[in-house]
């Protein structure tokens, strides 16, 4: 007795096999099937339509929009690396500055952070300051 229900248990175990299989076949037609008219639906439109509207069905139909996601993805992923890897070499001037008090002088980081600027700037005042002086020199020397 006990063997012939694990015997009819494991027909059940088939029988939905055999279902979820004819299932998946016929959804895997129908799906093959749509997917031929949606084909026919993009040659009639681009066959039958302005030079805007090929442009946009090519566009559709050529993975572009995936191709951003995934290296926006890839993007955010290089950030995050970048900063892991940053982030222990900046971390211990940064808290040594806070500790310290630094940012209570106020006008004297202001004025750090505008002579910073003018000297990273390549077409800055600091920039055409000493391409001037560079000038004057060789007219001077002669060079």
């Amino acid at each position: 007795m006990r063997r012939r229900a694990h015997k009819e248990r494991g027909s059940d175990w088939k029988r939905g096999g055999y279902i979820l299989a004819s299932r998946a076949v016929g959804r895997l037609v129908s799906l093959w099937k749509s997917e031929h008219d949606m084909v026919d639906l993009f040659e009639s439109l681009a066959l039958s339509s302005s030079p805007r509207n090929i442009f946009l069905l090519t566009l559709a139909g050529s993975n572009l929009f995936d191709a951003v996601v995934a290296f926006a993805f890839l993007g955010l992923f290089l950030l995050m690396l970048f900063h892991r890897m940053l982030w222990p070499l900046v971390q211990r001037p940064v808290y040594a500055i806070a500790r310290g008090g630094l940012v209570r002088y106020r006008k004297v980081l202001l004025t750090l952070g505008a002579v910073l600027l003018a000297l990273g700037v390549s077409s800055g005042p600091v920039m055409r300051a000493s391409m001037l002086i560079k000038r004057v020199a060789e007219a001077l020397l002669g060079s």
